[in-house]
């Protein structure tokens, strides 16, 4: 697995436990980000891994500052 990979994996890692706190359930992050509750089940356990974009968007829905994120 390349680094690059790895460290998505960690950050997706922290925006899911940040979507927790938050009581957001994944259907309505999914809404949010217009994705299926499939899809976005498949990026936060590492089935599937989102575009940088999407990403970003998903930061910023929660209030996450993306470059706070240690990986």
């Amino acid at each position: 697995m390349s680094q690059t990979k790895k460290n998505m994996i960690k950050i997706i890692a922290a925006l899911r436990k940040e979507r927790e706190s938050k009581k957001i359930s994944q259907a309505e992050m999914a809404e949010r980000l217009g994705v299926t509750k499939v899809t976005f089940n498949h990026y936060e356990n590492g089935k599937q891994v989102p575009k940088l974009d999407m990403v970003l968007e998903w930061q910023s829905i929660l209030g996450v500052n993306f470059l706070e994120i240690k990986v």
